[in-house]
C-alpha cells in the first residue's frame, strides 16, 4: 500500500554568498535586522553566563527576533560562554563587533 506524496512548501530561503540590496531600503532593513542580532546575542550570553534558564532567555530574544532567530541566539551564546569558560575568560566580558545574521535550521551566515 502506497501512502500519498506530500509536496513541501516553503517556508524559508537559504540564501549562501553575498547579499546585494536592491535599493538603501532593503540595505537598512538587512542591517537593522543584523544589529538587533547582535544585541539579542550580547544579551543572551550574559543571561546564559549568569545562569538563568533557555525558556527565559528565549522569550527574552523573542521580544526582538522571531523565534527561528531566538533559537540560534541562544545556541551561539551557549557556545560562546562554554568556550569563555573553557579558555579561562569571563564570559560576562564577551564583546561581538561584526554584523551577522545566522540561522540554525541550516549552515547559513551572512556577514555585513
Amino acid at each position: 500500500m502506497v501512502g500519498k506524496v506530500r509536496e513541501p512548501s516553503i517556508t524559508h530561503v537559504t540564501v549562501t554568498g553575498r547579499v546585494i540590496p536592491l535599493d538603501k531600503n532593503s540595505y537598512m532593513e538587512l542591517v537593522l535586522l543584523a544589529y538587533r542580532f547582535r544585541k539579542s546575542l550580547v544579551k543572551a550570553v550574559k543571561m546564559y553566563a549568569k545562569g538563568i534558564d533557555r525558556n527565559t532567555i528565549v522569550k527574552e530574544v523573542t521580544k526582538e527576533l522571531n523565534l527561528g532567530y531566538a533559537d540560534t541566539v541562544y545556541k551561539l551564546a551557549k557556545l560562546i560562554v562554554e568556550g569563555a569558560k573553557h579558555n579561562g575568560s569571563n564570559p560576562l566580558k564577551v564583546k561581538i563587533k561584526k554584523l551577522f545574521l545566522e540561522d540554525s535550521h541550516r549552515t547559513k551566515e551572512i556577514v555585513i
